[in-house]
């Protein structure tokens, strides 16, 4: 991280123990009508000052972790999404799905780890839809972001659409919008269990063109 984002990290920091700290008191004693307001106002100062205190922290975890992955493999067609490369489901067309106990096709692959994990653009390009838990787009996958990119896939010069799907993340913890452009190995979002889920894991899916089940295909394909 630069000197001048850690003294603002540091800034950050102080202002938020110096407003915790000034809520503590206010909390331990009887309020008038102007402490009130003051104190909804340290309320959400202090929620701000945390965002921005996490942002900075997974800013500087994203540059550690994508200096180890990429010596994984510098010319795969598509960067490994997770600061963890323990995959437990790959892609399959017939899959006893782990909760319903119905077997339906899995189309993509599961990496899981528990701790502090943290999820990557797979390649430039476009982010074409967020979604959150609450607002059923997505039914099951929990919060989750899609991108679109342009990739030469058959090494002929052609680039072709190809869309990635991250789904079950860490809720609040998306660092895009709709319509940002992130580049290869971009932090994006933390793993997370939101959606329906036996346990910490992201998610993963490629598709040749446009989202859709029919488009999709093995990311092992394109990842090692």
């Amino acid at each position: 991280m630069k000197a001048d984002n850690l003294q603002q990290l540091e800034k950050y920091q102080n202002e938020l123990e110096n407003a915790q700290e000034q809520l503590l008191i206010y909390q331990n004693n009887d309020l008038n009508e102007q402490m009130k307001q003051e104190m909804i106002k340290l309320n959400k100062r202090v929620s701000e000052l945390k965002g921005y205190v996490k942002a900075y922290e997974m800013t500087q975890t994203n540059i550690f972790i994508k200096q180890q992955l990429v010596k994984l493999d510098p010319n795969a067609k598509l960067y490994f999404p997770a600061s963890t490369t323990r995959i437990t489901s790959y892609f399959d067309n017939n899959r006893k799905h782990p909760i319903t106990g119905e077997n339906k096709a899995h189309i993509g692959i599961d990496i899981a780890m528990p701790g502090n994990q943290y999820i990557f653009a797979a390649e430039k390009g476009k982010v074409i839809d967020v979604y959150k838990e609450y607002d059923g787009k997505m039914n099951g996958y929990g919060d989750a972001i899609m991108l679109e990119h342009k990739i030469d896939l058959d090494g002929d010069g052609q680039k072709e659409v190809v869309t990635t799907f991250y789904a079950h993340l860490m809720p609040e913890t998306t660092q895009v919008k709709v319509g940002d452009v992130v580049d290869r190995g971009q932090l994006i979002a933390q793993m997370g269990n939101s959606g329906i889920s036996t346990g910490q894991h992201l998610h993963f899916e490629v598709h040749i063109g446009k989202w859709s089940k029919q488009n999709a295909v093995d990311p092992m394909l394109f990842i090692n």
